[in-house]
């Protein structure tokens, strides 16, 4: 029996889902591993997102300009 425990329960404290705010497909995120100013990619839509927020967690579209000056670094 599995009593009131969620099945989920540790799933839910390792991994979070974040929506692309380009095409709101599912972006599978480690919390404990998420920083602000870490770059997360949409596998869907290709579209790149830094974090500019954790709580509330926040998106910010990278241009293109500002991913080729990353790579210059």
């Amino acid at each position: 029996m599995l009593g009131s425990v969620p099945v989920f329960q540790e799933f839910e404290a390792e991994a979070i889902m974040v929506l692309c705010p380009k095409c709101k497909s599912e972006i599978d995120v480690e919390e404990e591993e998420l920083e602000e100013g870490e770059l997360l990619s949409c596998t869907e839509c290709d579209g790149d997102f830094e974090v500019t927020s954790l709580d509330p967690l926040e998106l910010r579209k990278v241009s293109d300009e500002e991913e080729a000056d990353d790579e210059d670094e």
